[in-house]
């Protein structure tokens, strides 16, 4: 990170001239969104680039989390298709 201290991100990729971020968590996000968010921002990503992916997700947890963070929550099931769609464009 620019200050100095260590992140690490799960799956970083750069296809069709865009980067992706995907970012897993089985557990708590909360304590980590603002991070990603603020980090996504530096690295000017926007919310159809950065993928939080959570194990259980309702669509207001999503809204909340794209309309407060600029990230996009999708859950382990929606995976697949989410990457078939980022190769296709």
């Amino acid at each position: 990170m620019p200050d100095g201290s260590d992140f690490e991100i799960d799956l970083f990729f750069h296809i069709n001239n865009r980067f992706y971020w995907i970012e897993s968590k089985t557990g708590s996000y909360r304590d980590c969104i603002e991070k990603y968010s603020w980090l996504a921002s530096e690295m000017g990503l926007g919310p159809d680039q950065v993928f939080l992916v959570l194990a259980d997700v309702d669509q207001e947890t999503r809204s909340r989390i794209y309309s407060s963070y600029n990230l996009s929550a999708i859950s382990v099931e929606e995976v697949e298709s989410l990457l078939y769609r980022i190769v296709r464009r």
